[in-house]
């Protein structure tokens, strides 16, 4: 869960017509791993479900974001 001051929503969301309020995000993440030796491939999906300061932006056209990333990691 993250707070959002109206500066930073602002600095994000706002247009000449709109000025954001301070708000709440919800994140969740799911990430797993595969260990090879010293190395690691990992991958995960993360989803971010925004509130009404960042929806009621005209340059917002959702209310939920997710992605998906990968790689490899070394162990040293």
């Amino acid at each position: 869960l993250q707070y959002q001051d109206k500066d930073l929503a602002n600095y994000y969301y706002a247009t000449n017509n709109y000025q954001a309020n301070d708000g709440m995000v919800f994140e969740a993440e799911i990430i797993a791993s595969y260990p090879i030796g010293d190395y690691s491939l990992f991958g995960g999906i993360r989803s971010y479900w925004y509130g009404d300061n960042v929806t009621d932006s005209p340059i917002v056209d959702a209310s939920y974001t997710t992605s998906g990333f990968f790689g490899i990691g070394y162990r040293f």
